[in-house]
């Protein structure tokens, strides 16, 4: 039964993708203008709202597929993908107070939801992306006592990208700590992860067997 829900799923991922994305737009229109009347709707409203959502959704739908959101794994989702996310949102918003200004004028239309709808839909599409890829990390180990402990040797750039592989893959170990000969960055932190020492420092540690020492040729 797993199997074929997945086969479904992968057959039809990306009309799939698109409507997620689709309802999210109409979703972040609709909480526009709730926000926008303090947590009310007024009935007039209410018809500019149903007149003016095809149009935000073909907009929405054209734009988002010139910048290419419909594709990549959400799962792997970076600051990259976020900005590209707030791109499309802003570059949607102009593109639809255009075609809103010829298809039916801003005559009654609130225009603070054009802003709020900007915002709203870039959290609601970037959220459910870093959420997914929470749960990702999440699901794949239990953290227990027998778990890999792991100091990173170098606080530089490599060492960065290693503290960033191993929370895309935990089941690698958890990362407790830097180890860096630099001054400068004792006790400093990089993405949450504190600089504990110096090289000694973590040559002692493995040799008693508290850690694992990932190292780089330059620290």
């Amino acid at each position: 039964m797993k199997t074929r829900v997945k086969r479904l799923l992968l057959k039809y991922r990306r009309p799939l993708i698109v409507a997620i994305h689709l309802f999210l737009c109409g979703l972040a229109y609709l909480i526009s203008f709730i926000l926008r009347f303090d947590l009310s709707f007024p009935q007039q409203y209410q018809k500019i709202f149903l007149e003016t959502l095809p149009l935000l959704l073909v907009v929405k739908f054209i734009v988002l597929y010139y910048f290419r959101i419909y594709a990549g794994l959400w799962s792997y989702v970076s600051m990259q993908d976020l900005w590209q996310i707030i791109k499309a949102n802003a570059a949607a918003t102009v593109v639809f107070i255009i075609a809103e200004v010829f298809i039916f004028g801003l005559s009654g239309f609130p225009r603070s939801v054009f802003i709020i709808d900007f915002i709203v839909c870039a959290g609601l599409i970037g959220g459910i992306r870093f959420f997914t890829r929470f749960l990702k990390e999440r699901s794949k180990i239990d953290l227990t006592d027998t778990q890999k402990r792991v100091l990173i040797v170098g606080a530089g750039e490599a060492g960065v990208l290693t503290l960033k592989e191993y929370r895309r893959n935990p089941y690698l170990g958890e990362v407790e700590g830097f180890i860096d000969d630099d001054p400068v960055k004792l006790h400093e932190t990089i993405h949450g992860v504190k600089i504990l020492g110096k090289r000694e420092d973590s040559a002692e540690a493995q040799h008693n067997g508290d850690y694992y020492c990932h190292a780089f040729g330059k620290r």
